[in-house]
């Protein structure tokens, strides 16, 4: 699991591009340290400020799984930057690909995630890996569903991001806690009355950057 905040700026694709591959590297050491204990796929749970949209090149990167030489990062502000240096190989991760749990999946209630930042656009994900199961992502409010900017912070809204998180399931998964608090735990109970009595079931907070 990781939380990560990206570089900001429309000149840092390359920088957001370096964090993501170091963090990438990091995980897959812990991965390879555990593998002798645990069998099967990763389980990998990614999610923050990543400071790009899916437009960009490195949302195609987590999205696929490679990145190929040439491969121009357009930012979330429109610009565009080279990632990989000429002559260098296709950037490859042994945990990728990954998937987007609210571009695969829709929120149980509520609009669609149309933005997370003031700006108007996706900047924040929550990424697993196949070895995960995404129950459903949660819900938004109401001004993550339009795209129009937004005056954030606020009152309503005290960070300029608005809050994403999701509901997911893994073999050997804890069941919910008693002691969660009530919209949470009705969070949850709604979705085991829904799920298949095998599938142990866990959640991700969501965060507010």
């Amino acid at each position: 699991v990781a939380s990560v905040h990206l570089e900001a700026g429309a000149e840092k694709a390359s920088q957001r591009f370096c964090q993501l591959r170091s963090l990438l590297r990091r995980l897959t050491l812990l991965q390879q340290r555990d593998e002798k204990e645990r069998s099967g796929p990763p389980a990998v749970l990614i999610a923050g400020d990543f400071n790009f949209d899916r437009r960009s090149a490195l949302h195609q990167l987590l999205c696929t799984g490679s990145l190929p030489p040439h491969e121009r990062g357009s930012s979330a502000y429109g610009e565009s930057v080279p990632l990989v240096r000429a002559g260098s190989a296709p950037y490859q991760s042994p945990l990728l690909p990954l998937r987007d749990a609210y571009r695969d999946g829709s929120p149980p209630w509520g609009p669609q995630l149309r933005a997370s930042f003031r700006n108007g656009r996706v900047l924040d994900f929550v990424w697993h890996s196949a070895a995960l199961h995404c129950l459903r992502p949660m819900p938004v409010c109401a001004e993550a569903g339009s795209p129009q900017p937004k005056a954030m912070p606020s009152e309503t809204h005290p960070s300029d991001h608005l809050p994403v998180g999701a509901l997911f399931s893994w073999p050997g998964a804890p069941g919910c806690r008693a002691e969660a608090p009530s919209w949470q735990q009705l969070y949850v109970e709604n979705v085991i009355q829904s799920r298949p009595a095998s599938r142990p079931v866990s959640r991700a907070s969501p965060g507010r950057r």
